[in-house]
């Protein structure tokens, strides 16, 4: 028997339809002879969390033990009193917009990886950014470190569904040669659309689009790729449909977006699509003026940051699948130690990172940046490359190898 490829399995799935049954039946068929759930190679999941425009990370992690501290940020500009920071010991405490995440850090599912960066740190949004997401901070990279992940990973080519960008624009982080991510910022808007005045007529059209795509000549590289994404974009769509279909939650979310999109995240976890990495991104942190300090615009995306987080863990809980996610959080750059004459913070350098869930060995990493002995642009020096989170997260959480990844072996933090 001639084995079935993604285009009859595609095919099938279609005419299943055509019988009236839902999305859940199919998606419990086989790809490839192989179970969805066999594809992802294991349970693990791996949620990014992107902070966008530069957190402040020193108004995240607080030094406020260091009075070099207050010296940079007096009180009445966006220094936060020593009477409001969520203390971790002596030196160090959360700024008092992070409730929730500092009650996961007590019970000991945050990790905290103090003064994250790389050598010659970017302080360009656009460059920044590429860093992170290519882990290149020498070369203009073509590949995200993700999407070199999905390439070098054999287990995951046969899954549409194997990693998910929330939002618009698919980060560089997911680009690659041989897959194909979806960006989904909306379930409503991602599908094939057609006529509603003529619903008997979707099953047709969508049989029609898979024909077409199927004359696409497959062994041309350019054409097999054009061919395999135009089939895993019909297949996700019609898959991701159904996602709210066996959803229920006790956990109440803020209405923010972030949270909403954690939501979706939870959503798709509780599916069993197989899914390996999402990605999401939440902006404002770029805080040149009126940052604040404990109220703000720098409190306020603390603030809803924390709780989104909150409820998202708890939502994984409720489902049983907590012990299986692992979130990271970054951010481009830190932003400078002292303020400025608009009470904000220009760019900086280095600055906090965070893995959160079940599986994290909890508490802080590395020593915290010295806030006098600065670099030539008196910014934060780093205290860990972010390479070696990104290779620890591959090795341990992933079981991907880290150096054929990101061209270099990195010593671990150990925080898992």
């Amino acid at each position: 028997m001639k084995p079935r490829t993604r285009r009859d399995f595609v095919r099938d799935s279609l005419k299943l339809f055509t019988l009236g049954l839902t999305a859940p039946q199919f998606l419990l068929k086989t790809v490839r002879g192989e179970s969805l759930a066999s594809l992802i190679g294991s349970n693990k999941i791996l949620v990014v969390i992107q902070l966008s425009g530069g957190n402040d990370g020193v108004n995240t992690i607080i030094p406020y033990g260091d009075g070099a501290y207050y010296d940079a940020r007096p009180t009445t500009g966006i220094g936060i009193p020593d009477t409001t920071v969520l203390k971790i010991d002596s030196k160090l405490g959360f700024h008092p917009g992070l409730v929730k995440l500092k009650e996961l850090y007590d019970q000991k599912k945050v990790a905290i990886i103090n003064g994250a960066g790389y050598p010659n740190q970017s302080r360009s949004h656009f460059r920044g950014m590429e860093i992170w997401h290519t882990a290149d901070p020498v070369n203009v990279a073509k590949n995200g470190w993700l999407g070199k992940f999905f390439d070098l990973t054999a287990a995951q080519a046969s899954n549409p569904l194997k990693g998910i960008n929330y939002g618009d624009q698919l980060p560089k982080a997911f680009n690659c040669d041989h897959c194909s991510i979806p960006a989904i910022s909306n379930l409503n808007n991602y599908q094939v659309v057609t006529d509603s005045r003529f619903p008997a007529d979707r099953t047709a059209k969508l049989q029609t689009i898979e024909a077409i795509n199927s004359e696409i000549p497959v062994d041309k590289p350019f054409a097999g790729l054009l061919h395999s994404a135009a089939t895993d974009a019909l297949y996700s769509s019609e898959a991701l449909k159904t996602v709210t279909q066996n959803y229920q939650t006790t956990v109440q979310y803020p209405n923010t977006g972030l949270a909403n999109g954690l939501k979706f995240i939870s959503q798709v976890i509780n599916a069993n699509f197989g899914t390996k990495v999402f990605y999401i991104s939440t902006g404002g942190y770029d805080t040149h003026a009126t940052q604040g300090g404990t109220t703000g615009a720098h409190n306020t995306l603390h603030t809803n940051f924390a709780n989104a987080v909150e409820a998202f863990h708890r939502d994984l809980v409720e489902h049983g699948k907590s012990a299986d996610v692992l979130m990271m959080v970054f951010s481009e750059f830190g932003r400078r130690v002292r303020a400025n004459g608009s009470n904000g913070t220009d760019h900086g350098a280095a600055g906090p990172m965070f893995l959160i869930g079940d599986a994290v060995r909890g508490g802080l990493y590395e020593d915290y940046p010295s806030l006098t002995d600065l670099d030539s642009n008196k910014d934060l020096k780093m205290r860990v490359d972010f390479r070696s989170i990104y290779a620890e997260v591959l090795e341990k959480w992933l079981d991907a190898d880290s150096k054929a990844i990101l061209g270099a072996a990195y010593s671990f933090e150990n925080f898992l």
